[in-house]
């Protein structure tokens, strides 16, 4: 029997290894009952990573297929916190880009007709999801490296190339 493993972090993203598409819908569907704000499924499915792997003598990542050589927890969490990373910020990128496509026509009205045609309320309210976005980003944890890399720094170097792969800043 291959490897299952099921990985929820912290910061509201959840890695599955190996597990048949309808437990991962249950499980997915089940933990979405424990957020904290509404669901944009739209969202989530730009946010989805979906990387095959396997096992082999040397742990790599490339054309998105894992190489496992170990097989061991902290090597398949690795790849997991690097790939939860990696979904997080494609699901901010993609929320920052609702909100700059819903305003988008804003400077161009302002060039063509010289004002907004927006009342200050409407204004505000789209200011207000800037700032709200940016914070989210800003606050966010989920970027710093996970303290379990500083115990256990044998992880740390896949756990860096992993980052480098999803192009994730540490």
């Amino acid at each position: 029997a291959q490897m299952q493993h099921v990985f929820v972090f912290d910061f509201g993203c959840v890695v599955l290894w190996n597990l048949p598409e309808t437990h991962e819908v249950a499980m997915v569907s089940s933990l979405m009952t424990f957020g904290n704000e509404p669901s944009q499924p739209d969202g989530a499915e730009y946010a989805n990573e979906s990387v095959m792997f396997e096992a082999g003598p040397v742990s790599s990542i490339d054309n998105d297929l894992v190489t496992i050589s170990t097989g061991l927890y902290g090597e398949i969490l690795a790849y997991s916190f690097a790939i939860a990373q990696s979904s997080l910020l494609r699901l901010f990128e993609w929320r920052t880009q609702q909100v700059i496509d819903r305003n988008g026509h804003i400077p161009l009205t302002l060039i063509k007709d010289g004002r907004i045609h927006m009342n200050q309320h409407e204004i505000a309210h789209e200011i207000g999801w800037v700032f709200f976005e940016r914070a989210k980003i800003s606050l966010s944890d989920s970027t710093d490296p996970a303290q379990y890399f500083w115990e256990h720094s044998e992880w740390d170097a896949l756990y860096s190339d992993a980052c480098s792969y999803f192009d994730i800043t540490e």
